[in-house]
């Protein structure tokens, strides 16, 4: 019994091998003056329009500046940078952000894009309560791949705040290198994989419990 198991056990781990994916973030922030630390008199390479400037030490994450969409009406901001990119690869974009208050009768948001990925926040999303005061900050991250025409991609944060204040801090960009891919040799291994684990279940005695890929071993006959 146990050789059978031991045998799809290594079938198992063969398919689980060609699947694994092992890509791992550069570790390089891509971004240029992450955290807004320049200051208001130095915004490069940040472009900022609209609502948007930037804040002081009392608002700020880390460090004594950040980003800021402060609006008085239906109005909005834009915070952007471009950054050079490797055509179809895979980025992880991480930032922290904030709000002073939520009024579900305005539709506050910070929307956020970077290649081909979009990420839509609600006021309430960014943690603001009273209208007043600032939330603690919270880390938001998602993946983007670049296009495949370019060298360079955009990185906008696009805000509107009705009534209050959004503050934005600690950007960062990294590589994850090529989007996956399933290579031939992967391709090939999965296979052999996938076969031997059919070869051992046909082989396997009619005395052995069944099993389903995945999950725990069902009652025995």
């Amino acid at each position: 019994m146990k050789s059978y198991a031991h045998c799809r056990l290594l079938a198992l781990l063969v398919i689980a091998c060609a699947l694994t994916d092992v890509r791992t973030a550069s570790g390089q922030n891509l971004v240029g003056n992450p955290s807004f630390e320049n200051g208001p008199a130095d915004l490069a390479p940040w472009a900022l329009s609209g609502i948007a400037t930037i804040g002081g030490p009392a608002h700020a994450d880390l460090g004594d500046y950040e980003a800021e969409f402060a609006g008085d009406g239906v109005a909005t901001g834009d915070v952007s940078q471009v950054i050079a990119t490797t055509a179809l690869h895979e980025y992880l974009i991480s930032f922290y952000a904030t709000s002073d208050g939520y009024d579900p009768t305005y539709n506050n948001f910070l929307d956020v894009s970077f290649g081909t990925g979009n990420l839509n926040l609600s006021d309430s999303q960014l943690g603001g309560l009273d209208g007043h005061s600032a939330a603690p900050y919270v880390q938001f991250s998602f993946d983007a791949v670049a296009a495949a025409d370019t060298t360079s991609t955009s990185l906008s944060f696009i805000g509107q705040d009705q009534w209050g204040n959004i503050w934005l801090d600690d950007v960062s960009v990294t590589d994850l290198g090529a989007a996956p891919v399933p290579e031939p040799g992967s391709l090939v291994l999965m296979t052999f994989g996938f076969v031997g684990f059919l070869v051992v279940q046909r082989s396997r005695p009619s005395g052995l419990g069944k099993f389903v890929v995945g999950s725990k071993r069902l009652a025995e006959k």
